[in-house]
């Protein structure tokens, strides 16, 4: 093991990563010539999380990739068919590919979430077969970044923090509001009872006062003094 592999060995090791293994499965619907696997590789450079393959049953995600050779519609309905029943409701990420070499190609985007209720987020990429599957484009870029951040909000260790820590602050919220209101309600009780109780209390108070001036009134019988 030379130098550099010893520096890379101690980095792991005294600096272990945050990275979160989020698991997917794949379904394909055409060949892509490698770019699926490209653009795989790619999301797996986030320092957030490790994308890693599993079956159907195991996994988090679906990724869907699906090649356009005729019409977008049909070729997108023929992709998500293929998906097992037995996935049940589990998370679709789509991603339509064009086999096309011009960077500036664009179509009519389609919001698919509207169509298919498990679709999360839908993505479109250039790839050809002559340029070795995708191309290096800002459109294919645009989709590697907007699948990051589906992946780091929902299924990453830093989305599920910020979503646990949301829904804390949330109930602290609550509570704090809760005890307010029992704390108001428990004061307007004591108030009440202060206020009844200083009633009877000026009621005694009156008829101490009737007694004492009733004894007093009396006369007094007049001690004669002997001379």
């Amino acid at each position: 093991m030379n130098q550099s592999d010893w520096f890379i060995h101690l980095l792991f090791f005294f600096c272990p990563s945050d990275e979160k293994t989020v698991t997917f499965s794949r379904v394909s619907n055409g060949a892509s010539f490698g770019a699926d696997q490209q653009l795989l590789d790619q999301l797996n450079k986030s320092p957030h999380f490790h994308l890693k393959e599993a079956d159907l049953d195991e996994c988090q995600i679906i990724f869907v990739f699906c090649t356009i050779n005729t019409r977008i519609e049909s070729d997108v309905k023929a992709a998500m068919e293929q998906i097992p029943e037995s996935a049940g409701d589990k998370p679709v990420i789509l991603v339509v590919m064009h086999h096309k070499r011009d960077i500036d190609f664009t179509t009519t985007r389609k919001n698919w979430k509207e169509k298919y209720e498990h679709v999360q987020l839908d993505v479109e990429v250039l790839f050809h077969r002559t340029e070795g599957g995708l191309l290096r484009c800002e459109k294919n870029d645009q989709a590697v970044r907007e699948i990051r951040k589906k992946v780091e909000e929902k299924w990453s260790k830093g989305g599920e923090k910020r979503g646990t820590e949301r829904g804390e602050k949330e109930e602290r919220k609550k509570e704090g509001r809760g005890r307010r209101r029992k704390g108001g309600e428990r004061g307007g009780r004591r108030e009440i009872k202060e206020e009844g109780g200083g009633t009877e209390e000026r009621k005694q108070e009156g008829g101490v006062k009737e007694k004492g001036g009733h004894e007093s009134s009396r006369k007094k019988p007049r001690t004669e003094t002997a001379l």
